[in-house]
């Protein structure tokens, strides 16, 4: 080895230079592992929260569903208390016309009061005969519902000329939006009801003016033609129920008193 402190200054300056650029190597394949290991952090935290965001939408959909199914009971359960007040309010002017009038054979005499009897029985606004009521509901005035593509509403008793005749609409639940699948027979106003359904989401209401307007249809016969109610009925939006809370009491207590 050469004794020249130049040549030594030179080969430790040499040594120091080839440690310096071993560490520079080091640190930039540690900043290459460090930015590799945040950039799969972070997609991994991109896949979660799109797993999340799937989630919330099943669950948001099934919220959806339940909430429909539930609207349906519902409306089962509020047409049958509906019902049940509007049959005791006709029977108890039945029975005054008939003591007024005294005209009235003693057939109805008997049948008047059981009548009453077995709706009183039914009237259970804690759901106690809930079962109860909704049977008595579909044998008298022919309501009753079919799951399938969408929930399918049935009416029978309607047409006095053929009570077993059935009338019905089918819809479902798109979203946040109800479509009208079909009608059968096709109703006038039906857009209109349709539209108020979603402003309102009172569905309940909807199903009871139905019932309403397919009364009228058969008490005066009426067919409309395909024009005056929609284009196309497999398009067309439902608009949560909004129509009048007031069923045709008088229409529905004679459709009964005819069956």
């Amino acid at each position: 080895m050469s004794d020249d402190p130049e040549v030594h200054v030179e080969a430790l300056c040499s040594k120091i230079l080839e440690k310096a650029n071993h560490y520079d190597s080091l640190f930039a394949k540690a900043r290459i592992q460090t930015i590799r290991v945040k950039t799969d952090q972070k997609l991994a935290d991109l896949e979660r929260l799109r797993k999340l965001k799937d989630e919330h939408k099943k669950l948001d959909y099934d919220l959806r569903m339940a909430q429909f199914v539930k609207t349906c009971k519902y409306v089962k359960l509020k047409n049958t208390q509906e019902s049940i007040s509007a049959t005791k309010a006709r029977v108890e002017e039945l029975r005054r016309i008939v003591q007024k009038r005294n005209a009235v054979d003693g057939t109805i005499e008997e049948l008047m009061p059981q009548q009453l009897d077995d709706v009183l029985k039914f009237d259970d606004t804690d759901g106690r005969n809930f079962e109860a009521a909704l049977l008595w509901y579909r044998n008298v005035l022919g309501f009753r519902t079919e799951g399938g593509e969408g929930v399918k509403f049935f009416f029978s008793k309607i047409d006095h000329k053929n009570p077993d005749k059935e009338f019905s609409f089918t819809i479902r639940l798109e979203g946040e939006t109800y479509r009208l699948l079909k009608c059968d027979p096709l109703l006038r106003d039906t857009p209109r009801l349709i539209k108020e359904l979603n402003e309102t989401h009172s569905f309940f209401k909807f199903v009871r003016a139905m019932r309403e307007k397919f009364l009228a249809y058969a008490l005066y016969e009426f067919s409309p033609s395909a024009e005056d109610i929609y284009p196309n009925p497999s398009s067309t939006f439902l608009s949560s129920p909004s129509v009048s809370d007031s069923m045709s009491g008088d229409l529905h207590i004679e459709r009964l008193s005819i069956i």
